[in-house]
C-alpha cells in the first residue's frame, strides 16, 4: 500500500511505523481511530507510557513532601488549614491588641527615673492625667545625647517641659524625696539670661482620679555649663513644714517636670530619682561624734537628727525674751522706697498700718515693691501681720486699685517690730536705699558688698562726691539704678535698631554692637555737681578691647576713652583730646579730675598718671552719655569695647578719687569671683 503525504481531516491516520497491525505480520502501513493511536502511545509498555508514570511518580513524591513541611499530616485538605491558620492570626491579632493596651497601662503607672534609657515613659504634656499623655519623642526641642558630663541625657534646647508618664501617689504620712541630677549643655545669654540659667526643677500636681491641678516650683538656683553635673534632692510632703514645696489642696499624686526656659541654654538631665520615707522615721545620721562639747537630738516635728552647740542648745529649749518697737511717721509714696533694713536681730512677725485709707505692696529681702511684678504682698491699710524674716522691707503705695504709678500718693506708716534686745533697730543706711531699689535678685554676696562700700562710703563723706555711679549688677534692669542717687531717676538703655539687645554678662560687663546702643544716665552736667572749672570722672572698658577714640563716659567736650589704643586712653577736658600712655594697663579704671582753671589730672587705676595744663571747657547742657560720646546730636562715637562701669561727680582731690576707685575695685572682685561660679 503506498504511503500517503498528507493526513486525513478525519479520525482516521496513515501511519508508519515498527509494529504489527492485528498482532501479526511484518511492518507495515496502515489507517487506524485516534482512540486505537492514543491506546497504542499511552499502554505502560511504551516508551511514552512509561515516561508519564514515571512523572507522575516523582509528582506525587514531591506533593507528599511539601505536605509535610507544611504541617499537613497525610495530605489533609489544604483549605481546611488556610482556615485554621487564620483562627490563629486572629488570636495573635488579639494578643496583640492587649499588649498595646498592656503598654499604654505600663506607662502610666510605672516610674522611671532616667528619661533618655526610657523616652517613652516621659511626656511633654505635664497638664494631662497619665492616661492621656502622648509618650514624649524625639525632635523640636527634644534630643537624646551621650557625650554630656552625666553619660546619656535628655537634652532640652530653647524652652520646653517633661515629666514623668506615670504619677507618683503621696500620702499623709510620707516624704517624697526627689533627687534631681542634672548639667547645663549650653549657657544662655542675651536678657534675662541670670534667670534663664536656673533650670526648671519643679513638681506637678494631680487630684486622686489623675487630673492636674498645677505645677509648683522647687528652690532651684543657677546652673552652668561649667558647673557640670548637679545632683540636688527636694522633700516634697503634704506636711507643709516638712516640704520644700507648697503642695496645694487635694494634691494626692506627684510627678517631677523639668524644663529649660531660656531660648539660647540647653539643659541635660540624667535622672529624678525618687525615695519615700514615712514621717515616723528619721534620716540616717552622718555627721561623725566629733570632740568637742555638742548634743545630738532627734526633732520630732521636722523628723530629723539635729547637731546642737551647747549654746544652740540653750537657744532652743530658753528662747531670748523679745522686745517690740514701734517705728511711727515712716512716709511712703508710689514710689517704692526702703523702709525696714535687714536686721539679724529682728524676729517673729511685722505689723505695719497706714495711717489713711489705701493699698500698699510690700515685698521682703531686696528688691523694689510693686502692684505688678508679682514679687509684693498687697495690703489695704489695716494692719497686717506679716512674717518677713531678717530681709529688708520695701513699699509702695496707691489710693486705690487700679491707680497707676503716674498718680500721686503717699502716707505714713507705723511699723512695729520684735527684737532680741532691748535696742530700737538701726536706721536706714543708704546702702539699704540703695538695695531697696533693685528690682532683680542678686547674689547675697554682692549686695552685702554694695551695702557695705556705700555706707562706708556715707562714713567718711565720700558719698556726695559721687552722684553718678554705674556698676554691673546680675541684671541689666539692676544695672539702671544710679548708686549715687538711688532714689533719682533710672539710667535707660539705647538698645539701637539692630534687634540684638545689648548683651549682660553678669556680674562683669555690658557688650553694645559699637553703632547705635549706649545708657543714658538722663542726668545733666549740673545735676552731678559740673562746673566749667569742677568736675571729675571715670569709665572702665571691662576687657582689652580697643575702643578707639569713642568714650565710655561722655557729654560733649568732657569725656574719657579708657583703651583708645593698644597703647594709650584718651582724656577730654578742654578744647583737645590728650592721652597718657596705656602701655600694659588695657581694662583699667580710667579718668581725670578738674579743680582748677588751669589744668587737670589723670589717674589709671589707683594712681596718678599725668597732669594736662589746659583751659577749662565751657559745661554744655547734654545728657551724661555711656559707653558713648555725647555731641550735639545727642548720641555719637559708640564704642565696641566692653564697658565694666563709671563714676561722675564735681572735681576732687587725688585721694578723693583714688578710694573711690579702690572701691568700685573691691566690688568688682566680688562680682568676678561670683561670675567665675565660686
Amino acid at each position: 500500500m503506498p504511503l500517503s503525504t498528507e493526513l486525513p481531516v478525519g479520525d482516521l491516520y496513515e501511519v508508519v511505523g515498527n509494529f504489527r497491525l492485528n498482532g501479526d505480520g511484518p511492518p507495515t502501513t496502515g489507517r487506524m481511530g485516534l482512540a486505537r493511536l492514543q491506546e497504542i502511545l499511552l499502554n505502560s509498555t511504551s516508551l511514552v507510557g512509561a515516561r508519564l508514570v514515571d512523572i507522575e511518580t516523582r509528582l506525587a513524591s514531591r506533593i507528599t513532601t511539601l505536605e509535610g513541611l507544611a504541617g499537613i499530616p497525610g495530605g489533609a485538605n489544604l483549605s481546611q488549614k488556610v482556615d485554621d491558620l487564620n483562627i490563629r492570626v486572629g488570636n495573635a491579632e488579639t494578643a496583640v491588641g492587649s499588649l498595646a493596651s498592656d503598654s499604654a497601662t505600663l506607662r502610666g503607672t510605672r516610674y522611671f527615673g532616667r528619661p533618655a534609657k526610657d523616652l517613652r515613659a516621659w511626656t511633654a504634656r505635664h497638664d494631662l492625667p497619665a492616661k492621656d499623655a502622648p509618650p514624649l519623642t524625639t525632635g523640636g526641642v527634644y534630643t537624646i545625647t551621650t557625650n554630656g558630663p552625666g553619660g546619656s541625657a535628655l537634652c532640652i534646647t530653647g524652652n520646653g517641659y517633661a515629666s514623668s508618664i506615670a504619677k507618683i501617689p503621696i500620702d499623709d504620712g510620707e516624704i517624697i524625696e526627689l533627687t534631681f541630677k542634672q548639667a547645663r549643655r549650653t549657657d544662655n545669654t542675651g536678657a534675662n539670661a541670670a534667670a534663664n540659667n536656673v533650670p526648671v526643677n519643679d513638681v506637678g500636681c494631680y487630684r486622686a482620679d489623675g487630673s492636674f491641678i498645677t505645677t509648683v516650683p522647687l528652690p532651684a538656683t543657677a546652673l552652668l555649663k561649667a558647673d557640670l553635673v548637679r545632683s540636688v534632692t527636694y522633700r516634697v510632703s503634704l506636711t507643709a513644714a516638712l516640704s520644700q514645696a507648697s503642695l496645694p489642696a487635694g494634691t494626692r499624686e506627684i510627678c517631677p517636670v523639668v524644663g529649660e526656659r531660656g531660648a539660647t541654654g540647653a539643659m541635660e538631665f540624667y535622672a529624678v530619682e525618687r525615695n519615700s520615707q514615712s514621717l515616723t522615721s528619721a534620716p540616717e545620721m552622718t555627721d561623725a561624734i566629733a570632740s568637742e562639747d555638742r548634743l545630738f537630738i532627734f526633732d520630732d516635728s521636722a523628723k530629723l537628727i539635729k547637731k546642737y552647740t551647747f549654746a544652740q542648745l540653750e537657744a532652743y529649749l530658753a528662747p531670748p525674751r523679745l522686745y517690740q518697737f514701734e517705728i511711727r511717721g515712716v512716709v511712703v509714696s508710689n514710689e517704692s522706697s526702703v523702709v525696714l533694713s535687714a536686721d539679724d536681730l529682728r524676729r517673729d512677725v511685722i505689723e505695719i498700718q497706714a495711717a489713711s485709707q489705701c493699698q500698699l505692696a510690700v515685698r521682703w529681702g531686696g528688691g523694689a515693691a510693686s502692684f505688678v511684678d508679682g514679687g509684693s504682698w498687697i495690703q489695704s491699710s489695716d494692719w497686717l501681720n506679716h512674717n518677713g524674716g531678717q530681709g529688708s522691707c520695701s513699699i509702695a503705695v496707691r489710693a486705690k486699685e487700679g491707680d497707676g504709678p503716674t498718680v500721686p500718693f503717699s502716707t505714713t506708716l507705723i511699723i512695729r517690730v520684735n527684737r532680741t534686745v532691748n535696742v530700737p533697730p538701726n536706721a536706714l543706711t543708704k546702702g539699704d536705699i540703695v538695695l531697696g531699689r533693685m528690682k532683680d535678685p542678686m547674689d547675697p554676696r554682692y549686695a552685702a558688698i554694695i551695702k557695705k562700700e556705700v555706707d562706708d562710703s556715707v562714713a567718711i563723706g565720700d558719698f556726695p562726691k559721687w552722684p553718678l555711679w554705674c556698676l554691673i549688677n546680675s541684671s541689666k534692669e539692676n544695672v539702671r539704678v544710679n548708686i549715687g542717687n538711688p532714689t533719682g531717676r533710672l539710667f535707660t538703655f539705647r538698645e539701637g535698631t539692630s534687634g540684638t539687645p545689648i548683651q549682660i554678662n553678669p556680674y562683669v560687663n555690658l557688650v553694645g554692637n559699637g553703632q547705635d546702643q549706649n545708657i543714658d544716665t538722663t542726668y545733666m552736667p549740673a545735676e552731678v555737681g559740673w562746673l566749667d572749672a569742677s568736675h571729675a570722672l571715670a569709665a572702665r572698658a571691662g576687657s582689652t578691647a580697643v575702643g578707639g577714640a569713642n568714650p565710655q563716659i561722655a557729654s560733649n567736650l568732657i569725656n574719657v576713652q579708657p583703651n583708645r589704643t593698644t597703647t594709650d586712653h584718651g582724656f577730654s577736658s578742654g578744647s583737645q583730646t590728650d592721652r597718657t600712655s596705656a602701655l600694659g594697663t588695657q581694662g583699667k579704671w580710667v579718668g581725670l579730675s578738674r579743680i582748677s582753671t588751669g589744668s587737670f589730672r589723670t589717674f589709671i587705676d589707683e594712681a596718678f598718671s599725668a597732669e594736662f595744663v589746659r583751659a577749662n571747657p565751657a559745661v554744655v547742657p547734654r545728657t551724661i552719655k555711656l559707653m558713648s560720646g555725647a555731641g550735639v546730636a545727642g548720641n555719637s562715637d559708640y564704642s565696641a569695647a566692653p564697658f565694666a562701669g563709671a563714676f561722675a561727680g564735681p572735681g576732687v582731690t587725688d585721694a578723693e578719687f583714688i578710694r573711690q576707685v579702690q572701691r568700685v575695685k573691691r566690688i568688682e572682685a566680688v562680682g568676678a569671683l561670683i561670675a567665675s561660679g565660686a
